[in-house]
């Protein structure tokens, strides 16, 4: 896998993303992440999987879990990397999904032993990056629905986003061009006293059937280039900020 700077220029700021590549050496890679989306799509939905007849539901989950899985690896090899030539030393680890398939979580342990963690959520944009990071996606933080009524909040919120649409994702898979785009984030702090911080209605488009009954309320930074950029972000998680 390759990182590739890019940069988005809006309204006078530059942002700075990471593309991620992987190349057809990693396919062995690529098979471990499918592997370990159907065993995360079973335990997130137990029903779907048994249900033969709610295939495509299923399926939108599975292939949903294994954007996470790619997501989460995508990150911590660019952190590590980066503390890597940065000369710091970090420990990081992830406790994977649980109930969203979207979410997950990376450990980072510091040498003083301090334990801080990162959310990381992925998307599929219906726009380009450039557009999605400048217009029209989100810094995703907490949230709260009708089951979830207590907000439990990370350390730092970390985007993702694959520039690609959801349905072409399992080609890409299988073939030579999978890429994903980190795309900066936040730390807690700028999600609860940032001047673009705000708490947002979210419905899940990609709920199986196309749609949710329940509305959960995020706390969010909109658009993604009112938050930090991903080298801003990386260097703070490294730095324990």
């Amino acid at each position: 896998m390759r990182f590739i700077e890019k940069k988005v220029r809006h309204t006078g700021k530059d942002f700075v993303y990471i593309n991620c590549v992987f190349e057809e050496r990693d396919g062995p890679l690529i098979y471990l992440f499918i592997r370990r989306g159907e065993k995360l799509a079973k335990l997130l939905n137990p029903v779907l999987a048994r249900d033969s007849s709610r295939l495509r539901d299923y399926q939108t989950i599975q292939f949903h879990a294994m954007a996470g899985i790619i997501s989460e690896y995508c990150w911590k090899k660019w952190i590590e990397k980066t503390a890597v030539d940065k000369k710091v030393s970090l420990l990081l680890s992830t406790k994977g999904m649980e109930r969203d398939r979207n979410q997950v979580d990376i450990i980072i342990q510091y040498d003083n032993l301090i334990k801080k963690t990162a959310e990381v959520r992925s998307s599929f944009p219906y726009a380009s990056i450039d557009q999605a990071i400048t217009q029209y996606f989100d810094i995703i933080g907490w949230y709260t629905n009708e089951t979830k009524t207590k907000e439990v909040k990370k350390d730092y919120y970390l985007r993702a986003l694959f520039p690609f649409g959801f349905k072409e994702f399992k080609g890409k898979l299988k073939g030579k061009n999978l890429r994903v785009c980190l795309c900066g984030g936040a730390t807690k702090m700028m999600l609860e006293c940032g001047e673009n911080a705000k708490y947002k209605k979210f419905v899940p488009s990609d709920e199986p059937g196309g749609k949710s009954r329940i509305v959960a309320r995020y706390r969010v930074i909109e658009p993604i280039i009112n938050a930090y950029d991903t080298r801003k972000i990386t260097d703070l998680v490294i730095e324990g900020e």
